[in-house]
């Protein structure tokens, strides 16, 4: 087309007015849009447009806003805002994306095609919650906005509570979201948080929460919820209506799950171990109005371990329904291997709640176990009962606000064992016909008490019992009360009434048959028992125990008194009471907790009294027959006062006399050959004390083994009371005796005397006689690992003892004077026991006609049973050569200790029979005018003689040979030149 042409065309079109305000339109867009897109593409302009919404923000909400760039395309329809922070860390947000169309965001129906949050993360804190302050708006008029959003998606998110606050736990939430839209205002979603964690009472607890439903304007729909954390687990369903101008908000949910009990508790804000153990399953619903929901729930469990080792595991079964806070029906199952437990109750707001109770084949083994009562163990019960609550919550602790009847039943196999019947009206408790019917115990009586508010105000009841003083002690002991050794059957009686003005008023009594106390045991004993406030009286107590009887009474305080004022007083009377059983009442033992080796039967009087922090105890006692460590008193008598916080005991005007007629009188001593007087203090703390005694002393009434002695002694034991010696337990000290006499074999030995020492581990003893310089035998010992170790030395001498007239005393002038020497050795261990060895040195025998003296040192060895012995002896004329003996002899082998126990003793040698005629005259006390005393033997004698079987029943063995032996008797024809063997 020529040039000319197109440009006649351009104008004939240009010159068209639609042609020229489309191409004004599309240049001015063009030009703007341009323009725009350049002007918003500059940072200031951003920068202005985010501190528009962050005073915006701030003014609705009172947080901040901060974004960190800002990508717009307007021709798009997207935005993208990275780095952004509303209210500090409150959210942070590091990428989000929204994508829209463009032209609807104008109009009253935008729509978004995509909004996309990338790893959204929301920090709750309570700083960061107390920035928020919402401005008030007022009340929405005209519909909402519709809005469409075709796809929404949350990734990576993060909810982080990272310290608890306002009772909202410590937890941590991974979050994941998709959501698809199906209209303006509805959105289909799942909500997912495969990882979270709660930090709870017992640590931190992982879990997950998956949400799937519909979102619209007019209703939210939970098609599937499921949660879970730790052990429990929850799925869930319904829908919610909002309220709107024409009706209220709506709802209706079912839910069922698995509790874990023990979690549940500890949720709940249970600190110790949970009451039962186990899993729950319930089903549960919740359906209407705010105002007016109807719900249900139902909780199925088996085997639930409860806390106590003593209830065994059992099924639990719960039902409850009703609407708001009014319940129609719930009920309680509880069954195990011990019983049978169901309540039913409906409770409504406004209305008092009742509750009927049923319990069958109740085991109170638990409850034995619980209270520490044997007793019950074995037992069941039956409970029915029915109770109304008070009106108000507020007053369920005010039991003059309750109501309750029922009645229990006692079975002990299968038989009746007693029961009881109870009432509660009006805040007056009533228990009447409460018995109990065991093998060890019985109880009957009755209760009444009143109550004000949730206190009590006076009660009165009445009762007897049966019961075993043991099983008393058991559940004292039991109870970590005091440890009591008693028992007894025992029967009490009592009326008890108490007031807040005049506290426990109290009176009965008590009578016990074989009572037992600490190992001491008596027939009988009864007193009377009464409390009146503070103060406790026990009144005309008696024991009798044989021929002995014992009585007192008691008073005690535990109210507050002046500082060193009484708060006890205890009286007691004894007459011929075993001291034994006396001790062991008062628990006084050995320093290893045995018994005292103290016997005896007592009389006196006791009193115990002052404040419960200084007790003393006084009194005076007397003793008959009584036994100290295996050494006899026939009868003794002391003042004493002991201070029972320091354990000091101390002991004046102490006598021991042979009889108790002979104890003399006060200011009187003691009469008889055994009159003792002295003082004890012995500190029982310690175990020390300090004895002095001082008198004539007679052993065979002290029952002193060995030979009877008679002398003025003085004891002091100063030490422990008793100390180990060995395998013996021994106290230590020092025993002095003078002008002592001793009778042994018919024979009485005049001016002797004797010293003992006790201490550390170490006894030496001294018999000396009077005026002489050396002891005539010496003691020695020590211990020794488990045992003792020892030694003995006699020595009879011209520098120990006048040994002429000892000889003549001893014999009756058989002998005229003698010499020994002998010194011994050895051990005594518990197991092998007693081990000796020793020698005799020298021994010598003067006789009216000849000399008998040991030719050689003689060995002696033995055990406690024996001895065995070889002893080589020479005897010759008096003034005759010491090279022509007239008698010479051997003896050896076993001599017993004991009477019964058989020996085997050999005799040989050769002897003159003048001289043997001469010892047996002596022996045998043969009369000066006998005939026997007038025969005159000569000659000499041979012999091999065994002397067996027991000192009591002796036997002898052997043979007897006389050589030129010569008979004659006066005024008749003697016997000349004999010989002759004798076999025994």
């Amino acid at each position: 087309m020529p040039l000319s042409s197109a440009k006649a065309a351009i104008s004939r079109l240009w010159a068209r007015r639609w042609v020229r305000r489309v191409s004004y339109v599309l240049v001015g867009g063009a030009a703007v849009v341009g323009g725009a897109t350049w002007f918003l593409d500059q940072p200031f302009v951003y920068q202005w447009l985010v501190r528009q919404a962050d005073g915006a923000l701030r003014k609705e909400t009172g947080l901040g806003l901060s974004v960190g760039e800002v990508d717009f395309h307007p021709l798009l329809g997207t935005l993208t805002l990275r780095n952004v922070t509303v209210g500090g860390d409150l959210l942070t947000l590091p990428r989000l994306d929204l994508q829209a169309d463009p032209g609807s965001l104008f109009g009253r129906h935008p729509h978004v095609m995509a909004l996309r949050l990338d790893r959204p993360h929301l920090r709750l804190t309570r700083a960061n919650l107390a920035q928020i302050h919402l401005a008030p708006r007022p009340p929405r008029r005209g519909p909402l906005p519709q809005v469409t959003l075709d796809h929404l998606s949350i990734q990576g998110g993060v909810v982080e509570i990272p310290a608890p606050f306002s009772g909202i736990p410590a937890a941590w939430f991974h979050v994941e979201a998709t959501g698809t839209g199906t209209g303006p205002n509805r959105l289909r979603f799942v909500l997912t948080m495969p990882q979270c964690a709660v930090q709870g009472p017992r640590g931190w607890e992982r879990g997950r929460v998956d949400l799937k439903g519909d979102l619209a304007e007019s209703r939210l729909q939970l098609d599937e919820g499921y949660f879970r954390l730790g052990e429990s687990q929850i799925r869930l369903h319904g829908h919610l209506a909002p309220p709107a101008e024409s009706r209220p908000m709506g709802f209706e949910a079912t839910l069922s799950g698995v509790l874990e009990l023990a979690q549940l508790y500890h949720w709940a804000g249970g600190r110790s171990r949970p009451p039962l153990a186990g899993d729950l399953d319930f089903t549960a619903s919740l359906a209407g109005t705010p105002a007016a929901p109807r719900w249900t729930f139902t909780g199925d469990a088996q085997e639930l371990h409860p806390d106590l080792r003593t209830l065994r595991p059992g099924s639990l079964n719960l039902q409850a329904g009703g609407v708001g806070a009014r319940a129609a029906n719930a009920r309680f199952r509880w069954r195990s291997a011990q019983g049978f437990l169901e309540a039913d109750g409906r409770w409504s707001k406004g209305h008092a709640a009742q509750l009927a109770l049923q319990a069958r084949s109740l085991d109170l083994d638990v409850l034995g176990h619980d209270l520490r009562i044997p007793s019950l163990l074995g037992t069941r019960a039956t409970l029915t009962a029915e109770c109304e609550s008070p009106l108000e919550p507020a007053d369920f602790r005010r039991l003059d606000r309750w109501t309750a009847t029922g009645q229990t039943a006692f079975t002990l196999a299968g038989q009746p064992a007693g029961g009881l019947r109870f009432a509660l009206q009006q805040g007056s408790l009533s228990l009447e016909d409460v018995a109990l019917n065991l093998p060890d115990v019985a109880f009957q009586g009755q209760l009444q008490a009143r109550f004000g508010g949730s206190r009590l105000a006076s009660m009165q009841a009445q009762g007897t019992a049966q019961v075993d003083a043991a099983r008393v002690a058991d559940a004292l002991r039991a109870w970590n009360v005091v440890d009591l050794d008693m028992s007894g059957e025992t029967q009490a009686q009592a009326q008890v009434g108490w007031t807040p003005k005049q506290g426990v008023e109290l009176k009965g009594s008590v009578q016990v048959e074989d009572p037992r106390w600490h190992g001491a045991v008596a027939d009988h004993l009864d007193a009377g028992v009464e409390i009146h406030g503070t103060e406790l009286r026990v009144q005309d107590i008696k024991v009798a125990k044989g021929q002995g009887r014992g009585g007192g009474s008691l008073w005690l305080t535990w109210g507050p008194v002046p500082k060193g004022a009484p708060q006890i007083d205890m009286c007691y009377t004894a007459s011929r009471l075993p001291v034994a059983e006396g001790l062991r009442a008062a628990d006084v033992k050995d320093a290893e907790g045995r018994d005292l080796p103290l016997d005896g039967t007592g009389s006196g009087w006791a009193r115990i009294h002052g404040p419960f922090d200084h007790l003393v105890m006084e009194g005076q006692a007397q003793v008959e027959s009584g036994t100290v460590y295996g050494l006899r008193i026939p009868a003794a008598s002391a003042d004493f006062a002991m201070d029972l916080d320091t354990l000091r005991l101390r002991l004046g005007d102490v006598r021991i006399a042979a009889s108790p007629e002979q104890l003399g009188l006060p200011g009187r001593p003691p009469e008889g050959p055994l009159a003792l007087t002295g003082m004890a203090d012995m500190d029982l703390t310690g175990w020390t004390w300090r004895v002095d005694l001082g008198g004539r002393l007679d052993s065979r009434l002290l029952g002193l083994p060995g030979p009877r002695f008679q002398a003025t002694a003085a004891a002091r034991l100063l030490g422990p009371i008793t100390a180990p010696f060995g395998p013996l337990d021994l106290p230590e000290g020092r025993v002095r005796v003078d002008h002592g006499s001793v009778f042994l074999l018919g024979r009485r030995v005049d001016g002797l005397g004797a010293d003992f020492d006790l201490a550390r581990g170490r006894f030496t003893g001294h018999l000396v006689a009077q005026g002489m310089p050396r002891p005539i035998l010496a003691l020695a010992a020590h211990t020794q690992g488990t045992g003792i170790a020892g030694s003995l030395g006699l020595r009879i001498a011209p520098d120990t003892a006048p040994t002429a007239a000892l000889a003549r005393s001893l014999t009756e002038d058989l002998l005229q004077d003698m010499t020994a020497d002998a010194e011994a050795s050895g051990t005594w261990t518990p197991g092998p026991g007693l081990r000796w060895h020793g020698q005799i040195r020298r021994l010598e025998g003067v006789f009216p006609a000849f000399e008998l003296h040991q030719t050689a040192p003689s060995i002696l060895a033995g055990t406690a049973s024996g001895t065995r012995l070889d002893l080589a002896l020479a005897g010759t004329e008096r003034g005759a050569p010491v090279n022509g003996p007239a008698a010479a002899i051997r003896i050896a082998g076993t001599a017993p200790f004991g009477m019964a126990a058989p020996m085997a003793i050999r005799a040989t040698g050769n002897a003159d029979l003048g001289h043997i005629k001469a010892i047996l005259d002596r022996v045998m006390e043969v009369d000066e005018y006998s005939v026997l005393s007038d025969l005159k033997v000569q000659g000499s004698s041979q012999f091999d003689l065994l002397l067996h079987g027991t000192y009591r029943e002796p036997l002898m063995d052997g043979w007897l040979r006389l050589s030129h032996g010569q008979m004659r008797l006066q005024r008749y024809q003697g016997v000349e030149d004999l010989d002759a063997e004798f076999r025994l």
